[in-house]
């Protein structure tokens, strides 16, 4: 289907209704998404947003599945607290795995 173009109740006919209904509403709801975007841009409110015109500090990392909390660590500068935690014990006496 052509972005933008309307669906055509031929288009679901392969579909039960409810499959249909639901993928009517996905269209719906894109293309307001995206009339909405298009609007903004227009407006400029998505100009002199933070970090504009710089590369994106994590698109060349690997991923790492806690990256939220390490961001976080950083941010708030829990990075005194975090290596007080790696020095202490755990639990069972041995150190605190890095």
């Amino acid at each position: 289907m052509v972005p933008g173009a309307v669906p055509q109740a031929h288009a679901f006919g392969h579909l039960g209704k409810w499959q249909a209904i639901g993928m009517f509403f996905e269209w719906a709801i894109r293309i307001v998404a995206e009339d909405k975007i298009q609007a903004a841009m227009r407006d400029g409110q998505f100009d002199g947003l933070p970090g504009f015109g710089k590369p994106c500090p994590l698109i060349d990392e690997p991923y790492d599945e806690y990256w939220w909390i390490r961001r976080k660590i950083i941010r708030e500068e829990l990075q005194a607290l975090l290596a007080d935690a790696r020095h202490k014990e755990n639990s069972y006496g041995k150190p605190a795995p890095e």
